[in-house]
Parts: structure tokens; C-alpha cells; sequence
């Protein structure tokens, strides 16, 4: 663009003109871009595993630059390219892995996996939380295809994805997901309501600083006062209290599978009409979008709930058949939740902002795929140092540094990253930047957040009170 600078009132409507209208992107595009830093992580892991990399700030280095900066890459200046950085990354990996396998497999009836705080997991939440404090800075660029935005009503975008996985990622280490006897007491509403107190309290402190800054903001996303933290923090609450009386845990997925069901039939009788329409003459109206989705999260909450109580196992070790059939078993849900997004899709469309049963099952096939390939990852790492699974005083954390950094103080990686955004944001008028530019801020932005979390990593520093 020719203007360098513009007044601070132009400038807001411009910027949220930017983000409007917005039809998305595939389903392929979109899962290309989220399982490409997938190889990455397997190409990390192999380079300290084959190299014998033990230096923290070497390994930083090497993760930042295989993992981080490809991330920023692919939604930026790369995201033409999508389709063929897969292919190759999945090419070589391919290679690599069969390479160094096909020397270990005589060692096949000693491979034991230990199934206590799987890394699979850890990695998954780390990999979602990273995704997308990448995006909530880079969306504010020009050099971010706006198909990668969120959409306005209907479609399929990267962002759409943030707060869907983040509610699967809370999900599958939820202490409700678990079969226990507890029953459902004031004792435990209580400390549900002290669990969630952080979420809320930054749910409402976003909310008071938005106005109070006349920061830009796209209301159709939550409402105008509604947004992720409180949708976080209400699902989390809601769902335990729903499952809470379950004393079979198997049953999770009827309940996910009712209330997504009852949720589309409203839909269609109407709801979506009024969610969609512009009418907010009170504040149940103004955050109409934040409660009528609920339900959808809710959903995608207590399913999730569901794959974490089928992937827990008995012994604390087990044999590597034992785990690659329930890697096979999770393959296969995954592959069944992708057909019925298709359908779905066919059917009612697939919207965020409505949270429907096209968005669940979409949300629900990204996770279940993105557990069974990290679920491989794992089983492929300890064939090749099957000697450090032998006693539970082996287990540790092979996954990169970054994501165990990050997945050691979640929130407050995405508090910092929200913080830094706005930061950025007040400061300087980021849509008129050219791609140098943006691409050097976002980069910047990156290595302090992941250099933070690894510090705080190292010296295990848990910054988690409540």
C-alpha cells in the first residue's frame, strides 16, 4: 500500500473490514498446514536421537528453526506451497524411519512403551498451543492469507480451528475423563469453580481492556463481550458436572454424540437464524454467538474426554503390539470421523461460529489424527532406544524442548502471546508493513515466547498456583 501510516479511527475500520467476509479455505488445506510441523517433529527428534544432541540451547536452536519458524512459514510467505512441502516432508520421513528401523526390528519382542504421562499427548496440546499463538499475531499481517482467517458464518479456515482443539486438547487430560468414583457434591463444584477461576478472570479482563483500549475486534467470532477464555472456562465447567454422574466411562460418547445431536436439530428449527442475524438489542443478544456454541464445545469436550479414557491402559508398561493396536484402533476412528465430515458438510455445512455437528466432527477428525500419528511417533522412538524402556525410571521426555517447554506452562504461553499481540498491535499499524517486515516481527515474537518457556522449562518454574 502507498500510506505508510493512517489515523487511529480509519485505521480500526480498515483493519476489521479486512477480516470480514471471509469464505475460508479446504479441509485438505487446512489439515495440510496443521500435520506439516508433524515431519518437523519427527525430523527433531531423530537429529538428537542419531546426533546424540544433549546442549538445551542447541537443541533450542535446531527446534526453533525445524519447527517454529516452519510454522510461521507455512501460514505466511509458504502457504502457497502446502501440498508439496507435505509430500515431501512425508517422503522423506518415510525414508528416514524405514532406514534406522529396519536395524531394530530383530529387537522387536523386547520393545516395551511406557504408558505413564504419555508424550504423545503432551506433544499434541504443545503442537495446538503453538499453531496458534503463531496465527494470533500473523492474521494481523497482510503476508497471512486471509482464506486462513476466520470465517464469517460457514467454511473451514486454519483459525477456525484454535478454540475447537483447544477445548479437544483440555479434554483429554481432564480429571473428569478418567473413571472415578466421586460423586457429584458442592465439594466438587467448588473446586470446579476454583479450576476455571483463572480462565474467567481473563475471559473478563480481556473483555474490560478490549473497550477500554478501542482495540479492533471482529464481534461475530464470540459476541461483543463473550470470547475464548469464557468459552473455555464455561465448557470445562459444564462438561464435568454433565459426566460427573457416569459411572461408566465408556458412555462419554453417547453423551457428546446427544448433545451434538440436539444441538443441529435446534439449528435447523431456527437457532442458526437467530445466532447469524445481526440483532443485539441486549446483552444476551450482544454474546449470542459465545452461548449458543456451547453445546458444540460441550460436545467436542466430553468426546475427547472419551479418546482420553481409551487410551489409558493398566500397567504402567506395555508391550509395543499392545500399543501400535490401539494406535490402529485410534487410525480408525479418525478415518471414520473424516467421512463423516464430508457428509456432514454436504449436510449442514461446517461453522465455527455456531459450534455445529459439521464443525464438531471436524474438530474431533483433526485431533483423533493428529493422536494416532504422534501415537506412531512414539512407538517408532522407543524402537529405536528400546534400552531406555525397561523400568518406569526411564520414562522421560523425548519430545522437543519447545513443546515440553510450552506444555509445562500452557496458559500462561497463551496469556503472554495475547499480551505481546496487543502490545504489537497498539504500537505499530501491522497491516501496512510489507512481508520483510511483518515476517521479522512474528519471528521476534516467536523466540520470546519460546525462549521464556524454556527458561521457565529448565529451571521448573510452574507458574500454575491454583
Amino acid at each position: 500500500m502507498a500510506e505508510k501510516t493512517m489515523d487511529a479511527g480509519t485505521y480500526k475500520k480498515f483493519h476489521e473490514s479486512f477480516m470480514q467476509n471471509n469464505n475460508g479455505s479446504s479441509i485438505v488445506e487446512v489439515f495440510g498446514v496443521i500435520v506439516a510441523p508433524y515431519f518437523t517433529i519427527f525430523h527433531c527428534i531423530n537429529l538428537v536421537l542419531v546426533a546424540n544432541i544433549v546442549s538445551i540451547p542447541l537443541r533450542f536452536l535446531l527446534e526453533f528453526l525445524l519447527i517454529v519458524l516452519f510454522i510461521v512459514a507455512n501460514v505466511t510467505v509458504a502457504n502457497e506451497y502446502i501440498p508439496g512441502i507435505v509430500l515431501t516432508l512425508l517422503t522423506a520421513s518415510v525414508a528416514a524411519a524405514a532406514g534406522q528401523l529396519r536395524f531394530v526390528l530383530h529387537e522387536a519382542p523386547f520393545i516395551q512403551i511406557p504408558t505413564t504421562k504419555p508424550q504423545f499427548v503432551s506433544m499434541a496440546r504443545a503442537l495446538i498451543n503453538l499453531i496458534s499463538v503463531v496465527c494470533i499475531l500473523a492474521v494481523d499481517f497482510q503476508c497471512f492469507p486471509r482464506r486462513f482467517a476466520k470465517t464469517e458464518t460457514y467454511g473451514v479456515s486454519l483459525m477456525d480451528v484454535g478454540v475447537g482443539l483447544y477445548v479437544f486438547a483440555n479434554g483429554i487430560v481432564s480429571r473428569d475423563g478418567r473413571r472415578t468414583e466421586e460423586p457429584l457434591s458442592w465439594k466438587k463444584v467448588k473446586n470446579l469453580a476454583i479450576s476455571i477461576s483463572p480462565l474467567i478472570v481473563l475471559g473478563v479482563g480481556r473483555s474490560v481492556s478490549v473497550s477500554a483500549t478501542n482495540y479492533h475486534e471482529h464481534i461475530s467470532e464470540y459476541g461483543v463481550h463473550w470470547n475464548f477464555f469464557i468459552t473455555l472456562a464455561v465448557t470445562a465447567f459444564l462438561g464435568a458436572l454433565l459426566v460427573a454422574p457416569l459411572r461408566d466411562r465408556d458412555h462419554l460418547k453417547f453423551v457428546a454424540i446427544v448433545i451434538v445431536t440436539i444441538h443441529e436439530m435446534c439449528l435447523q428449527l431456527g437457532l442458526a437464524s437467530f445466532v447469524l442475524s445481526d440483532s443485539r438489542e441486549n446483552l444476551f443478544e450482544a454474546n449470542k454467538e459465545g452461548i449458543f456454541s456451547l453445546p458444540g464445545y460441550l460436545a467436542i469436550y466430553i468426546a475427547s474426554m472419551y479418546v482420553q479414557n481409551s487410551l489409558r491402559w493398566s500397567e504402567s508398561v506395555i508391550k509395543w503390539r499392545e500399543f501400535l493396536l490401539q494406535t490402529a484402533k485410534m487410525g480408525l476412528i479418525a478415518l471414520c470421523l473424516w467421512k463423516m465430515v464430508y457428509i456432514a458438510e454436504e449436510m449442514f455445512g461446517i461453522s465455527r461460529r455456531l459450534a455445529n455437528m459439521g464443525y464438531v466432527i471436524w474438530i474431533l477428525a483433526i485431533g483423533t489424527t493428529m493422536v494416532a500419528l504422534l501415537m506412531l511417533l512414539e512407538l517408532g522412538y522407543y524402537f529405536l532406544k528400546f534400552d531406555k524402556t525397561k523400568s518406569d525410571e526411564c520414562v522421560h521426555q523425548y519430545g522437543p524442548v519447545i513443546l515440553n517447554a510450552i506444555n509445562h506452562n500452557g496458559l500462561i504461553f497463551f496469556l503472554v502471546a495475547n499480551l505481546l499481540t496487543g502490545a504489537i498491535n497498539l504500537t505499530v499499524q501491522t497491516m501496512l508493513l510489507d512481508t520483510v517486515t511483518s515476517l521479522a516481527i512474528v519471528a521476534v515474537y516467536m523466540l520470546i515466547l519460546c525462549s521464556l518457556q524454556t527458561i521457565l522449562y529448565v529451571y521448573k518454574v510452574d507458574l500454575k498456583f491454583w
